[in-house]
């Protein structure tokens, strides 16, 4: 018998075979979303006027064949709920957190890897130029794998697949059936002052501490953990809740007693932040 995970797999296979095979066929999936003359003069004196909001504009310039690759998230994640986010699970709470979205962040990389890296460099090559030069003043990026991260976690109201929120709302709902049966099998929680919890600097630091004589690139540490070096500056500083996202993975990793390229073998990328 399948897996929910195997499941998911074999309906998101088909779906994207379906949609590439219409990608094909017709033209409108290379092109970007269509705009209108107010939007493009709009877009425009943004680029201008208030260039640090061009990022939540950038939906508006994907080609429509991201579509697809969030079609398939949709359904994969549906699969990682069932296998890493059920209240009842034996795991910690925290370890199923963070190996759901270690699935959700590996989808992304396996949808860019093996499906539509070639169709993004299609669209760069040939399609990427229209729209710049309906756009002069916004940046209409090559998309590389990076933001092609970035798209797919970008959705409208009227987007059928929206596969970020999901996953985000998947987790809200895991904490809560948690606590919830956690305090119809165990009561109200007991304060255990002997227990801290340990800050995300302090963390830190036991961590590196271990490896003594060793020097550990945060940086290396963020690539392991999927979190660029800004979500770090923000978890370490104190700006984000407990149980959020980069929360649970870099408490995973630094609690996991392993070496950044023990936590994850692929090597990080000249560059990469």
């Amino acid at each position: 018998m399948l897996t929910p995970e195997e499941s998911a797999r074999a309906i998101a296979e088909v779906e994207l075979s379906e949609f590439i095979s219409r990608v094909y066929e017709q033209p409108a999936y290379w092109q970007a979303l269509p705009l209108s003359d107010e939007d493009i003069s709009r877009m425009n004196a943004l680029a201008r006027d208030s260039p640090g909001e061009v990022m939540d504009q950038r939906f508006l310039v994907a080609p429509r064949w991201v579509e697809g690759a969030k079609q398939y998230a949709t359904t994969m994640i549906k699969g990682f709920i069932q296998t890493h986010l059920q209240a009842d699970s034996p795991s910690s709470a925290i370890d199923s957190v963070a190996a759901f979205w270690k699935a959700c962040d590996e989808l992304n990389e396996y949808l860019w890897r093996e499906h539509f890296s070639f169709l993004a460099d299609s669209w760069n090559r040939w399609d990427r130029s229209t729209w710049q030069d309906r756009l002069p003043d916004f940046p209409v990026r090559e998309i590389d794998y990076e933001h092609f991260d970035i798209l797919m976690g970008i959705w409208r109201e009227e987007d059928p697949f929206r596969p970020e929120e999901l996953a985000s709302d998947a987790v809200e709902t895991f904490w809560a059936e948690r606590a919830e049966l956690s305090l119809l099998r165990d009561g109200p929680p007991q304060t255990k002052l002997d227990e801290p919890c340990l800050s995300p600097a302090a963390l830190r630091d036991a961590y590196l501490a271990s490896f003594p004589g060793e020097k550990i690139k945060i940086l290396d540490i963020c690539w392991a953990s999927r979190q660029r070096y800004r979500e770090w500056t923000r978890w370490t500083g104190g700006k984000l809740k407990n149980g959020s996202k980069p929360d649970v993975v870099f408490r995973a990793i630094l609690k996991s007693g392993k070496r950044p390229e023990e936590y994850r073998p692929e090597t990080r990328p000249k560059g990469w932040k």
